[in-house]
């Protein structure tokens, strides 16, 4: 009978699957995360408006003391080159809504939903946003565990609408 030698990976691996492994995951309070922004610019001849939406993803690590109920407090668009605020606050709705609750060891995402009619704004403000080259999202969240706030920027991206 021949005896069969495990490298030492394999055996790190076998003993792992045995013992159970240790999850390195860190997110003690709320991670929030903001992709896939898409934002366009509307024009009437009263108002300027913007129409679009974003993902949100919260996530909690398995060590956190417990789960947290999140608050959306604030969402704005900043010039990408100089973070100088473009609007500073957008009405959104989400889907789900908050507050959203985060288990531990878990993710749950929102669409957030940017309706033109809800963010009307003078028409002398699309120069300035179709002046930026690029902007990003800016998402002001709070985490119930932690007791503060957390803050999400996305991407740098375009705006659709401008000439």
């Amino acid at each position: 009978m021949r005896s069969v030698l495990l490298s030492p990976v394999i055996a790190a691996i076998v003993g792992c699957a045995a013992l159970g492994c240790i999850n390195t995951d860190a997110a003690v309070f709320v991670e929030a995360e903001l992709t896939k922004p898409q934002i366009e610019v509307l024009e009437s001849s009263l108002a300027v408006g913007l129409e679009g939406q974003a993902t949100l993803t919260l996530h909690l690590g398995p060590r956190a003391s417990g789960p947290s109920e999140v608050s959306l407090l604030g969402v704005s668009l900043l010039a990408k080159n100089d973070q100088s605020v473009l609007v500073e606050s957008i009405a959104v709705r989400s889907e789900p809504s908050f507050p959203i609750t985060v288990q531990l060891d878990s993710d749950r995402s929102a669409v957030l939903h940017i309706d033109g009619p809800d963010n009307a704004l003078p028409t002398d403000v699309k120069t300035t946003l179709c002046g930026a080259p690029a902007v990003v999202l800016q998402v002001v969240l709070d985490d119930g565990l932690r007791g503060a706030t957390t803050i999400a920027v996305s991407g740098p991206f375009g705006l659709s609408g401008c000439p």
